[in-house]
C-alpha cells in the first residue's frame, strides 16, 4: 500500500496543531463564536502534489463513525493549518490491519459546533454510546445520567 502511493514530500509524526473555526452570528444577532481546536495527529503524509494523507493509529478496531469526529475534524483543521487539500483521512487499525476512511468533515464540524453550543448554553446531558460502559466508569458517582433518565421517564409518564 505504501509503495503504491509513491514518494512523499514530507511526513509529520505526532504533529501538534491548533486551528480556529468561526461560527457565523446567529439568527437573533448573537455574537459570532470562535472554536479553538488543538490536537496531535499521529501521522500526516504530504505527497508531491501537496495533498494531505492523515492517519490516526488504533491498536484495536476503528471507532464507529457515529461515535467519533476526531479524524474528519483533524483533517479539516490540518487542511487549513497546512494549506493543503485532504486526499485521505483514515484510522489505521493495527488489529484489523487496514484503514477505515473518515472523510465526513462537514458532519464532524456540524456536530462539533452543535456540541459547543449545547455546552455553552448549559445543555450537555451525559449520553454514553453504550449503557454497559456505565458499570465500569470511574465517574459514576458524579454523573448526572441517572437524573436525566429519571427526569425523562417522569416527563414521558406525564404525557
Amino acid at each position: 500500500w505504501e509503495m503504491k502511493r509513491g514518494p512523499l514530500r514530507r511526513r509529520l509524526l505526532e504533529y501538534a496543531f491548533g486551528s480556529t473555526s468561526r461560527r457565523d452570528p446567529g439568527e437573533d444577532g448573537e455574537s459570532p463564536r470562535h472554536l479553538h481546536i488543538k490536537g496531535r495527529a499521529d501521522r500526516v503524509d504530504i505527497d508531491f502534489r501537496g495533498h494531505l494523507h492523515l492517519f490516526d493509529y488504533k491498536s484495536g478496531r476503528a471507532p464507529a463513525s457515529k461515535l467519533t469526529i476526531q479524524v474528519p475534524l483533524y483533517a479539516l483543521c490540518l487542511s487549513q493549518v497546512l494549506r493543503a487539500r485532504t486526499a485521505e483521512a483514515a484510522y489505521l487499525s493495527l488489529r484489523d490491519k487496514g484503514t477505515v476512511p473518515r472523510q465526513n468533515t462537514d458532519q464532524a464540524l456540524h456536530l462539533l459546533r452543535d456540541t459547543y453550543e449545547r455546552i455553552s448554553d448549559g445543555r450537555f446531558e451525559p449520553r454514553p454510546c453504550h449503557d454497559h460502559l456505565c458499570r465500569t466508569c470511574g465517574y459514576v458517582g458524579v454523573c448526572r445520567k441517572e437524573i436525566v433518565e429519571t427526569k425523562s421517564a417522569e416527563e414521558a409518564e406525564a404525557t
